[in-house]
């Protein structure tokens, strides 16, 4: 980027001197001669590793954008890291972990680097040794170790539940909303339903309400076509949203006419589906 502000300099300043040139050519004194104007430019180029390069102790060499992983994963982990940069250089770094995914053939993580004191990427190809501080495990296949950790967490959790019954969690909470408002009983009945739909250990009341502070309201039509799937494919699962709808209803003192419709509607849905 210096050079390309430098180049842009120069190409200004020879403009404005050649405009200059001419404008003594064309309404100068006759007597005045134009003078030639002899611009050399050079550049130099060093690549990294090349001849005369000597790497910048605090300067690492780029190693990719975040951006360009595919399906990036949430985690946390606080590891201990021997790595090899794209110039050759080795250090040893403390890095917490706060992302990562899959990236050619390999993974990039991204993580906060104690030695740098800024966020930074790693590729995992470089990474020479890897320590978990936590616990002190020595790690020998660092990408299947963050694989089995994400599948451990509260992401994962939630995702597990946006997998298997994201047409009940749409359901239930198009009956919360139904009335225009999400009361805190209803939104209580909702985090026991959606901690109820799964079995991971890792799932916590903060992690839900994340879920639900980013649902929208499905339409009427919306509604209705999620639980006509969900009868088909889980008559089950469709029972349990019944009855937690219900629930939902009967913590109100009166019950708004869209919220009834609501109700009547899964009632008779699934009363026709189980006479089938």
């Amino acid at each position: 980027m210096e050079f390309l502000g430098v180049l842009l300099f120069i190409l200004l300043l020879v403009y404005f001197l050649l405009s200059v040139v001419k404008g003594y050519k064309e309404g100068g004194h006759p007597d005045e001669r134009e003078i030639p104007i002899k611009l050399v430019i050079t550049t130099e180029y060093r690549s990294e590793g090349g001849s005369g390069y000597e790497p910048d102790p605090n300067h690492d060499n780029w190693e990719g954008a975040f951006w360009d992983v595919q399906s990036p994963r949430n985690i946390k982990a606080n590891l201990r890291i021997e790595y090899r940069d794209g110039s050759g250089s080795v250090t040893k770094r403390d890095i917490q972990v706060m992302k990562y995914g899959p990236w050619d053939g390999g993974a990039i993580l991204w993580a906060y680097c104690q030695l740098r004191q800024a966020n930074r990427t790693f590729r995992t190809d470089r990474i020479i040794s890897c320590t978990d501080l936590d616990t002190g495990e020595v790690i020998a296949e660092l990408e299947a170790w963050l694989d089995a950790k994400y599948q451990e967490s509260p992401d994962r959790a939630i995702e597990q539940v946006i997998e298997t019954a994201w047409d009940a969690v749409r359901v239930l909470f198009y009956v919360s909303k139904a009335d225009g408002r999400l009361t805190q009983k209803e939104r209580t009945i909702l985090r026991d339903a959606i901690r109820s739909m799964s079995d991971h250990p890792a799932i916590d009341d903060s992690r839900i309400n994340d879920l639900i502070q980013t649902l929208d309201i499905p339409s009427v039509v919306a509604f209705k076509q999620a639980f006509g799937r969900l009868v088909n494919q889980n008559r089950t699962l469709a029972e349990k949203v019944v009855a937690w709808a219900d629930a939902m209803v009967a913590t109100e003192k009166t019950v708004a006419a869209a919220e009834q419709e609501a109700i009547d509607y899964l009632r008779t849905r699934l009363t026709k589906a189980s006479a089938e």
